[in-house]
């Protein structure tokens, strides 16, 4: 959100709390968080103790999911048995203090018996579930393809700084050949819920910019589009580099992308994966992503806690 529109936003929630008409929550990550007056702050912490905390968390969620079908003591072995098997596997132990992607694999172990593979197994397994959806609402299935290179384009047109007002990311959809612009943001919004839109008012006039549902589900797209065929190959600094950091020359998809800026040497989820997650795949991809300090994201150095709990 670029400056204007977080200071007008930040505006209106700070009225309607000064407005007394009700109890106001207000979730933010912590990076370009600005204190409201009159509100209460309270610091959010990944989980620490799996026993104690991701045990708990995902037997609710299995019990919640099965409702129907398990018992309470059910899901109890099977969230044992998905706790202990992510432990046994250094991509998704890492995971364990993440409530989101607790979740994830907890939706991914009851749809497919099976646990994830990887981080990125996770994010396939969601927007997969996110194209189910749209084509139960409507969406062509033949059109599957197409809204995913849309994903693809919108998420780097966003992690590269463009604006995510309604036309600009329009011309972005055009300018990567895609057909109906319009039609295509409605389906990513009405059919997957993977892009929400926010009505603003500009001199008079109702506006709208979209976001991604979730900021790492943007990140998953860039990963997927860094990964394809179609992927930048860029000839001067990658826009993820830090300013004056010393990247190889171009010719490489990943000048800087696994950390050859920051450091001199790859990330160790990389270079520990013996191969599975090498540089170009999206396992890898969406596992640094999130060491990487994006553009405007100050201080990023962890995925969010999402705290959403089952029903």
């Amino acid at each position: 959100m670029r400056g204007a529109e977080r200071e007008a936003v930040y505006r209106a929630i700070q009225y309607f709390v000064d407005s007394h008409r009700g109890r106001v929550v207000v979730a933010s990550r912590p990076a370009g968080f600005s204190p409201l007056t009159g509100v209460k702050e309270y610091t959010l912490k990944p989980f620490e103790d799996p026993e104690k905390e991701a045990l708990p968390y995902l037997r609710k969620w299995l019990r919640a999911l099965k409702e129907n079908e398990w018992t309470p003591q059910q899901a109890e072995e099977k969230a044992r048995r998905l706790l202990e098997e992510m432990r046994a596997r250094p991509a998704l132990a890492r995971l364990l203090n993440n409530p989101l992607l607790l979740r994830l694999s907890a939706e991914h172990y009851v749809r497919t018996g099976r646990v994830a593979e990887s981080r990125a197994a996770l994010y396939e397994a969601w927007v997969e579930e996110a194209w189910r959806r749209a084509e139960k609402r409507g969406a062509p299935a033949d059109q599957k393809g197409t809204a995913l290179q849309a994903l693809e384009t919108l998420a780097w047109h966003l992690q590269t700084g463009g604006s995510h007002g309604e036309e600009a990311l329009r011309e972005a959809l055009e300018r990567a050949g895609l057909p109906d612009p319009q039609g295509l943001l409605r389906l990513l919004r009405e059919g997957t819920g993977l892009l929400a839109r926010f009505a603003g008012e500009q001199e008079g006039r109702t506006v709208y910019s979209y976001f991604f549902a979730h900021q790492t589900v943007q990140e998953y797209f860039v990963a997927r589009r860094l990964r394809g065929p179609g992927g930048p190959t860029p000839a001067g600094p990658s826009p993820f580099c830090a300013p004056g950091s010393t990247c190889r020359p171009g010719g490489s998809r990943w000048p800087c992308w696994w950390g050859r800026c920051r450091r001199k040497r790859p990330w160790p989820s990389c270079a520990a994966s013996r191969g599975r997650n090498r540089p170009g795949s999206a396992s890898c991809a969406a596992t640094s992503s999130w060491r990487r300090t994006w553009p405007g994201r100050a201080g990023a150095g962890r995925p969010p806690v999402n705290t959403s709990s089952p029903p």
